[in-house]
């Protein structure tokens, strides 16, 4: 495996992480509170903008090393259609 998709792999790993504690923390561990802190309200929006974005990067990385060469429109689909990742991602969308 390429070294930058094992890197883009642990980015989208670790900034899920992050997400998942920086929303759940005010819940198990302040007192509600009437506001939110709008400082953790841009890093959660930084960090999904970030998750977006290295996942879509393990996306075509992947799929490059599936096809052996670039990504096309058409390597893409099949990835998205006939593969086991296709189909766990198409029944986690909604209908």
């Amino acid at each position: 495996m390429e070294p930058w998709l094992v890197l883009v792999r642990f980015v989208h790993y670790a900034t899920s992480l992050i997400l998942f504690g920086l929303v759940l923390f005010p819940f198990y561990a302040h007192p509600p509170a009437t506001s939110h802190d709008a400082g953790s309200r841009g890093l959660a929006i930084s960090l999904s903008l970030l998750v977006l974005a290295s996942g879509t990067l393990w996306f075509i990385g992947v799929a490059t090393s599936m096809t052996g060469g670039g990504v096309t429109w058409e390597s893409a689909l099949f990835v998205l259609t006939d593969t086991s990742f296709g189909a766990v991602a198409f029944e986690l969308l909604p209908v």
